[in-house]
């Protein structure tokens, strides 16, 4: 989550889209924000049913699972968006409205198809929670409590992929100064 200085150029993760790096961190940070919320303990050996699938659907449905993924797919085609911005200003707009549709469609398809990344984060649950457990989060997820923070989850992200994303760009630069001293020191010229 930093920048690197590569032959005199920035490389920012966050950016650098023909390396898949901005989907990767997208994907990481949705799935590191799923465990900040629902937990990672070690779930007992059991057998995922059709009847705990269906819960982990329903717990996902509660919890705007499908909207954080919307607003993935918004950031993606933004980042996108940005990059072609910068490269090719002279785009007509049409570009961008085809980028937003098709970036929206692929990311869709992609997680409702057998093996997408519901079926993935069905599997991640089942690893790691019981069926009290999952059931035990609807039930949270009911309260008013947890329809709060239902509510201000896609917000806490947004924000929290931002305060990330400055530390990690304030930090770059201290680990590229740090990293270059080091080298020196053990006579590597890079």
């Amino acid at each position: 989550m930093t920048a690197i200085m590569v032959e005199r150029h920035v490389y920012d993760p966050y950016v650098d889209l023909s390396r898949g790096g901005a989907m990767k961190r997208i994907v990481v940070a949705w799935c590191a924000l799923v465990f900040l919320f629902f937990g990672a303990q070690v779930c007992r050996s059991e057998e995922l049913t059709a009847a705990k699938k269906a819960d982990i659907e329903r717990l996902f449905k509660l919890t705007g699972v499908l909207k954080m993924a919307d607003m993935v797919a918004n950031q993606l085609a933004q980042q996108t968006i940005s990059a072609i911005q910068a490269t090719h200003p002279d785009v007509p707009a049409r570009v961008f409205d085809v980028v937003r549709e098709e970036t929206g469609k692929v990311l869709g398809e992609a997680l409702s198809e057998s093996g997408g990344l519901m079926d993935l984060m069905a599997e991640l649950y089942h690893r790691h929670l019981s069926r009290k457990e999952i059931k035990g989060l609807i039930a949270f997820y009911e309260t008013s409590l947890g329809r709060k923070m239902i509510e201000i989850s896609p917000t806490l992200f947004q924000e929290g992929m931002s305060l990330g994303k400055a530390w990690g760009q304030r930090l770059g630069p201290i680990i590229d100064e740090r990293v270059k001293n080091r080298l020196r020191g053990e006579d590597i010229d890079i």
